[in-house]
């Protein structure tokens, strides 16, 4: 008898519909799985039958033939069993009715097994249920009860309920009508919330109130920052607290967000949604895989672990070149690209890069308390790392330097509230300005935008001309400088730029070079 199951898988982190066929033949007993599956589909078979035995149903001893569709789409991981095991009862007459028949033909089954038929969580669940969705013929989706809480992230907007199992016995009699359906609970449509942890503070941080102020405009127009400053400075300090002053996410983000998690299996029942913007950390330590994604199956790198949220990469120029020359097309293009096995692979992208660095090897190039001891063709090839089109995509070098004694027993620091209200102000500004554009950020903004977003006055237009020509500055950089001073506009509530927000920009444009150059 040939039966006919629905289930899904991912390709990057979008969902695909796939049918388990399963015909069961008379002739020598076998199991078989067609349909390019990889080791752990065709390995189904044996977690299959002891699961199928173990949950009380006879395993039928005649040929078995599992056919995935569409064949020629690559599927890989073991969520896969439900499907074949339920397709396989109902093949074989374990599962029979009118009643079964039509649950089973507008459902999806999602879940591994367990040799004793009980259903472990699995990666992805979330783009699998969104692909479900897309068949106007699916009603319901069985899934893991440790999924639950994901998929109902995604099943909220379309209409279907989400029926958690946590054993193949529990799933039959859900199907064949021996038990009601479970009541299940409906997630709001308004974006969730956790509270962040108010043990980092930039009250904390006592001085450095131009850094601050820097690090609030990078996140209030989403600018690339380059913090540069000798070890103990307090440049990983201060990056640190990033999150503190970040908007809330949207519902929408959340959803994004959550989808890259879910594939790379880093949700959990007690945390099943990604509710604030994630902060990922790397190093010089982290590989090249390990920051753009990778492997023979491919998972998402921490560039898009950061999505909608902070990349912060410490000890940034001690990164091998190549390494840093490789987020140029993620911060171009806000994705990441790969093909395996003939398949092109997407993960989302869209971050805000943070960084810190020592100015030289030994740390203290600049430093008028101690003595550099780097030579000038040392200095030029740490500094040379930082290539030219990755340079361009940085927004903004600031210069960090140690504290004095008198600093560090200030009683205040400035708040990370104070400065998340001037973030969010400047955002608003920018949702006002953008409205009906196409862009939301002033990061966003071409050549072809500045005329109408950022006139300039007589006397402000003959400062940039004359920064032009003495710097010879490029016309990237000049559309960076006009990004950036709208920014600190829109950060201090001001419509109109004027020469203090346009040298402001300059100085975070140029950092180091600025101060040679003079």
């Amino acid at each position: 008898m040939l039966s006919k199951v629905q289930t899904a898988s991912v390709s990057g982190i979008e969902g695909n519909m796939v049918a388990v066929e399963v015909d069961i033949t008379r002739g020598l007993p076998g199991f078989y799985v067609v349909g390019l599956g990889d080791t752990s589909i065709k390995e189904s078979g044996q977690r299959v039958k002891s699961a199928v035995r173990n949950s009380g149903f006879d395993f039928p001893v005649s040929r078995i033939v599992v056919n995935l569709v569409p064949a020629y789409l690559h599927k890989k991981g073991s969520h896969y069993d439900l499907a074949i095991a339920v397709g396989i009862l109902l093949s074989s007459g374990a599962i029979k009715g009118r009643h079964a028949r039509e649950m089973i033909s507008s459902s999806g089954f999602l879940g591994e097994l367990c040799l004793d038929g009980s259903i472990s969580p699995v990666k992805g669940v979330l783009p699998m249920v969104r692909a479900l969705a897309e068949n106007p013929a699916v009603r319901h989706v069985y899934l893991p009860k440790g999924n639950y809480e994901e998929g109902l992230l995604a099943a909220r907007a379309c209409g279907l309920r989400l029926i958690p199992v946590e054993h193949l016995r529990e799933a039959a009699s859900y199907i064949c009508g021996l038990e009601s359906l479970p009541e299940t609970g409906k997630q709001s449509d308004s974006p969730a919330k956790s509270p962040v942890p108010d043990d980092l503070d930039f009250s904390q941080v006592k001085g450095h109130w131009e850094v601050k102020e820097a690090l609030a405009a990078a996140v209030c127009g989403n600018h690339s920052i380059l913090l540069m400053g000798p070890p103990g400075s307090g440049k990983t300090m201060l990056a640190r607290r990033i999150p503190t002053i970040l908007p809330e996410m949207t519902a929408a983000e959340q959803l994004e967000t959550t989808m890259i998690y879910s594939v790379a299996g880093l949700l959990g029942e007690k945390d099943p949604l990604v509710m604030n913007r994630p902060f990922r950390m790397a190093d010089y330590r982290t590989s090249k895989a390990g920051l753009m994604g990778g492997g023979n199956t491919p998972y998402p790198g921490e560039v898009s672990l950061a999505h909608n949220g902070v990349l912060f990469i410490d000890e940034f120029l001690e990164m091998e070149r190549k390494q840093i020359d490789a987020l140029r097309k993620p911060m171009e293009e806000e994705e990441v690209r790969m093909i395996r096995g003939g398949m092109l692979y997407r993960y989302p992208a869209r971050f805000l890069l943070a960084a810190a660095s020592n100015p030289c090897r030994c740390g203290y190039y600049g430093d008028e308390n101690h003595v550099c001891r780097c030579t000038r063709s040392q200095l030029d090839q740490y500094r040379g790392r930082l290539s030219g089109p990755v340079a361009d995509r940085i927004d903004m070098f600031v210069n960090v330097y140690p504290v004095d004694f008198k600093t560090l027993k200030e009683d205040e620091g400035g708040s990370s509230q104070r400065l998340k209200e001037k973030v969010l102000a400047g955002r608003q500004m920018q949702a006002d300005r953008f409205k009906g554009s196409g862009i939301f950020l002033n990061s966003q903004m071409e050549e072809r935008h500045l005329k109408e977003f950022c006139p300039l006055r007589n006397e402000e237009e003959a400062f940039v001309e004359s920064m032009v020509q003495r710097y010879h500055l490029s016309t990237r950089r000049v559309v960076k400088l006009m990004r950036i001073a709208r920014t600190i506009a829109d950060i201090s509530q001001c419509r109109d730029m004027n020469m203090y927000h346009l040298a402001s920009a300059f100085r975070y444009i140029m950092g180091e070079n600025h101060e040679g150059g003079e």
